[in-house]
């Protein structure tokens, strides 16, 4: 049992490091966007893509690893974690509810900060829009809406040039 504790309370460990990371990785792309580093935008959409399928791999093994110690400790095999904990003995109750906290305070971070982000990416696709709207009059561009969905954007056409005669 002493060894399945051990490797839940090293997988929660390693999933705060990956949201570290991503957090890392978050401020880094607000950075870029701020500074209109394009490049460097799209290279942290490649990172935090690549560092959300290894937080999906360790949340997974973190969720066996809490099925396999609760059935050892004869606790139905889907008891959340924080309803295991007192059934674990006392010394490891603290580090693995202190991880808890810690991987659901930085996990509320993120959310807030990836929102900041959508929100400064939102409003420089607008700015484009706008732009390419005053360049080329009536032409229709194809954005995402809230809803994820795409839609047309655009205004009736014009003339590029009118003559007043």
């Amino acid at each position: 049992m002493n060894q399945q504790i051990e490797i839940l309370t090293e997988l929660l460990r390693e999933e705060l490091q990956l949201y570290g990371a991503m957090m890392a990785e978050l401020e880094k792309q607000q950075d870029s966007v701020v500074t209109r580093q394009v490049e460097a935008v799209l290279c942290t959409v490649d990172e935090l893509n690549h560092l959300s399928a290894e937080v999906a791999t360790i949340r997974r093994k973190r969720e066996q690893s809490r099925a396999e110690l609760a059935g050892s400790l004869s606790q139905p095999r889907d008891i959340p974690l924080t309803e295991l904990l007192p059934a674990l003995p006392e010394q490891h109750q603290i580090l693995i509810q202190s991880l808890i906290q810690e991987n659901n305070t930085v996990l509320r971070r993120l959310s807030k900060r990836a929102g900041q982000n959508h929100l400064l990416l939102s409003r420089s696709i607008e700015m484009m829009e706008n732009f390419i709207n005053v360049l080329l009059p009536g032409q229709s561009t194809t954005v995402y809406g809230g809803d994820g969905l795409t839609q047309k954007k655009g205004s009736a056409p014009r003339p590029t040039l009118e003559v007043v005669g």
